[in-house]
């Protein structure tokens, strides 16, 4: 527009017949200043335009506060650092009372009593690009590094999420569920003794908003190096909710089967607390070719209310030895009950079939004390099975939990256990008589501080 109007301009101040010199001079300085306040509106609209296009540029760039940062920009979404620290503090038993025999003489366990630890120390960072998702976390708990979820995962298919990397195999419910959102400080004990893990492979998901079901296999051994677990596992789990009008009802099954290769087999449990490495029941090494888990699951809500529940069976393929059989089965169960005081309703994500973040309906600070849940437990352990000669104990722990989240991303949980053990393999309990009884009764107390990013 601007050259148009100088070529107007232009037109009109052409020399004319009978026009003087000064009156031609005139025009022309008239037609230099027009040109003049053209150029400097050009340059003005071309200052703002870049300065627009800088604040477009600017704007890309989304940052929100969801516990951490997340970064949002071209080529990239979701970017954020991850982390979690749990620092634990525990009292289990009397090792002044519970310990072992040798040549008849009593000696305590000194890994009971008080105890703490860091149980979770976790950094990582996670994001999205494209149709991509990444994933990287490692734990330095226990002055140790070690690989949590380390996976690519592609999202471009309709109902379908493909996930390749270290990551947690497709088996429980409670064991699926982040450590952060568990009822009590440690999941259900069969969880633990029967060796769920993180495994190197690939899996699979169909779904829909109530509904999942994730298939995948793995290679024995995973990030550790050992060249003995040469196995593999292959891993299946299924749930359907059932949506209310104040909750859901949650039924839930996983199958999965571990080729063991030259390693060998090895079934354990601490008494319900992590601080102590104790474990009171345990099945010593066992020659197994394979073994197949076989877990149900039962959960759900009602307004402040929620219950879990789950059964898992633990079926070993042993080496043929005489005077035994084959095959050996070890059982697990337990049932948590979750009691809001203060009204919420526990997290749960019902598209992955797993429990999730409880967010308080008043934070402290917020006008209210944040979400204060009492839980109860009941959470029962047979490493027995006579008929394949394994004597691993029997494990039962009656439980009680208070937590207290003053905003969603911080807990502090107090629990108590009273656990009975039958026939333990490991340790004997020193009567006031003198006797040693391998079938007894300890109380643990664990007390935790969380935050997670």
């Amino acid at each position: 527009m601007a050259s148009v109007s100088a070529m107007t301009l232009a037109v009109s101040v052409a020399p004319t017949y009978g026009q003087t010199s000064e009156e031609l001079q005139q025009q022309i300085n008239e037609l230099q200043e027009t040109i003049n306040t053209l150029k400097a509106v050009q340059e003005k609209q071309a200052y703002e335009v870049k300065e627009v296009q800088s604040y477009q540029k600017a704007d890309d760039l989304k940052v929100e506060a969801k516990g951490a940062p997340r970064f949002s920009g071209e080529g990239f979404s979701k970017f954020k650092l991850r982390g979690r620290v749990m620092a634990d503090f525990g009292v289990a038993g009397n090792p002044d009372k519970i310990g072992t025999v040798n040549a008849g003489n009593f000696s305590g366990d000194p890994g009971l009593g008080t105890t703490s630890e860091i149980r979770r120390a976790r950094l990582g960072v996670e994001g999205e690009i494209d149709k991509w998702k990444y994933k990287f976390e490692a734990d330095f708990a226990d002055n140790d590094v070690s690989a949590a979820d380390v996976y690519v995962q592609y999202k471009g298919l309709k109902a379908v999420t493909l996930t390749v990397g270290h990551q947690k195999t497709p088996v429980s419910m409670e064991e699926n569920t982040s450590s952060r959102f568990t009822a009590f400080m440690e999941r259900g004990m069969f969880t633990d003794a029967f060796g769920f893990s993180r495994e190197l492979g690939a899996t699979a998901k169909f779904g829909g908003d109530n509904w999942s079901w994730k298939s995948g296999a793995f290679a024995g051994g995973g990030f550790g190096g050992n060249d003995e677990a040469n196995g593999y596992v292959l891993a299946s789990r299924a749930h359907y909710s059932i949506p209310l009008d104040s909750g859901f009802i949650h039924l839930g099954g996983s199958l999965e089967y571990r080729d063991k290769g030259e390693e060998q087999s090895r079934f354990r449990s601490r008494p319900g607390i992590h601080t102590t490495d104790t474990r009171l029941i345990d099945t010593g090494s066992l020659d197994a070719r394979s073994s197949l888990f076989m877990g149900a699951e039962l959960a759900g809500s009602y307004g402040p209310v929620s219950l879990a529940a789950e059964y898992g069976a633990m079926n070993i393929d042993l080496v043929r030895q005489a005077g035994r059989d084959d095959s050996a089965r070890l059982d697990g169960a337990f049932v948590h009950l979750t009691y809001h005081l203060t009204g919420e309703q526990r997290g749960y994500k019902m598209s992955d079939g797993v429990w999730d973040r409880t967010k308080p309906l008043k934070p402290l600070g917020q006008g209210g004390y944040g979400a204060i849940a009492l839980n109860l437990g009941l959470d029962w352990l047979d490493l027995d099975d006579n008929s394949a000669t394994i004597s691993g104990g029997e494990q039962l722990a009656y439980q009680l939990g208070l937590t207290w989240m003053p905003i969603s991303h911080v807990r502090f949980i107090a629990n108590f256990s009273h656990v009975e053990i039958n026939n333990s393999s490991t340790a004997v309990r020193l009567r006031d008589t003198g006797q040693f009884d391998n079938s007894f009764g300890l109380n643990t107390i664990g007390l935790r501080a969380q935050v997670d990013w």
